[in-house]
């Protein structure tokens, strides 16, 4: 849900991770975008998530974000998305 809620943010793209073994039963999502299409670092929205409300805790890289899912409960991938569609567009 979250990776198809911001598919028309211009140049991000988004992909599922499958776990690397048995020992990490859940995939990851894993998010990416131009930086000079949308103006942030991944390191940017990690820190606006983390400080936000509801505070979202993600993994941030050199060109995007990882998203593990395993401990969410129903409904907060919403949440999730709308978060980031709110910080991601507008730094577009």
């Amino acid at each position: 849900f979250i990776g198809s809620a911001l598919r028309h943010i211009k140049s991000l793209q988004y992909t599922i991770k499958d776990p690397p073994s048995r020992s990490n039963v859940a995939p990851s999502l894993i998010i990416e975008w131009d930086g000079q299409v949308v103006n942030l670092k991944p390191a940017e929205v990690e820190q606006a998530l983390s400080e936000g409300e509801p505070r979202i805790e993600l993994f941030s890289g050199s060109t995007g974000i990882e998203i593990l899912p395993y401990m969410m409960e129903v409904g907060e991938d919403e949440i999730v998305a709308a978060r980031l569609k709110e910080i991601l567009e507008g730094a577009t």
